[in-house]
């Protein structure tokens, strides 16, 4: 197959190699077009070459979402991070099956871990989005859930995740958490969606896998309860996609006013391990305090995994973590 600007390209019957020729994030646009030529193309080989994860997001997830059924991309010795899943994300809806390498210790289940967030930034995008697919799609990771969980055996289940929970206890360091503040429980539950080796052996994920970093901040509402200027009293789940998703009372401990920020991408985690829906804030709040003031909020949320069942009323805690800005 002859190119115009890149040379050493191959095209393999439904692979297009691209092994080693000296590929750049600008020249994912002729590589796409090459495919889209060829729709026989469900595998690319794109090892040994200088893509970053600006030519994922800007080249191949905007092509994958175009399409169906692809079946593996090879990203290995590129100079992409970990969190390049978490842009890709999105482009599992489409292709339930993908497998995408990119050389990294951990590799996402046939049932990633995507969140309503995601879904929103790639239709403001104008990526279209199949409604149908998509529920189709929710109904499948389900299902795969329940398998899973089946073949691993309720024994073997259940010490997988006290083996997660005590690694995630540890990682999270020996400070005693306030009530209804906490983090280690939803590392280890979306570390569980995770398998690494040919033995799928779940082990605890970092933080920054999933896209996510310690929340910031002195007016922080996550920094504010662990220092003990603001209590958080009650946080239950109540739904998903809705400016009523959490529903949160706070209270200023202090005898000052009390400036109070929740930023877009806080998360809030199941204080049990249920498989219900894990929450994250969809917008920021900025607000005041009186002296001593308890108020209840009701806050915009996004599911963080489709797989599970709408939070109807489970208590949650404010979890240490928000979203990296980047993947607003």
């Amino acid at each position: 197959l002859e190119m115009r600007t890149i040379r050493d390209i191959k095209l393999r019957g439904q692979l297009l190699d691209c092994r080693s020729c000296s590929i750049y994030d600008d020249d994912l646009e002729e590589v796409v077009s090459t495919i889209r030529e060829n729709a026989g193309v469900r595998m690319l080989d794109l090892a040994d070459n200088f893509i970053t994860r600006t030519g994922v997001s800007q080249h191949l997830v905007p092509f994958l979402m175009s399409v169906y059924d692809f079946k593996t991309i090879d990203l290995t010795n590129n100079p992409v991070s970990k969190t390049v899943q978490v842009h890709l994300a999105t482009a599992y809806t489409k292709h339930p099956n993908l497998v995408v390498k990119t050389g990294n210790p951990g590799k996402l289940l046939p049932l990633p871990v995507t969140t309503s967030l995601l879904w929103q930034r790639w239709q403001n995008q104008e990526y279209s989005v199949d409604e149908r697919r998509k529920q189709q799609y929710e109904s499948q990771v389900a299902a795969a859930m329940e398998r899973n969980i089946a073949e691993m055996g309720t024994a073997r289940y259940q010490k997988m995740q006290q083996s997660l929970m005590e690694s995630a206890e540890k990682k999270m360091g020996k400070a005693k958490l306030p009530p209804n503040v906490g983090g280690a429980k939803i590392l280890a539950f979306f570390s569980s969606k995770m398998m690494v080796g040919k033995d799928e052996v779940r082990v605890l994920q970092d933080p920054g896998y999933f896209g996510w970093e310690k929340s910031k901040g002195r007016k922080c509402i996550w920094n504010q309860a662990m220092k003990g200027t603001l209590a958080i009293e009650e946080a239950k789940g109540v739904a998903y996609d809705s400016p009523k998703a959490v529903s949160l009372r706070i209270r200023n401990v202090q005898s000052a006013p009390n400036q109070v920020l929740i930023p877009r991408g806080t998360i809030f985690e199941t204080q049990a391990w249920v498989q219900v829906q894990q929450l994250m804030c969809g917008q920021s709040y900025s607000f005041k305090l009186a002296p001593g003031e308890t108020r209840q909020l009701n806050i915009h949320g996004f599911c963080m995994n489709s797989d599970c069942g709408v939070p109807n009323g489970v208590s949650m805690n404010l979890a240490c973590f928000s979203l990296k800005p980047e993947y607003h």
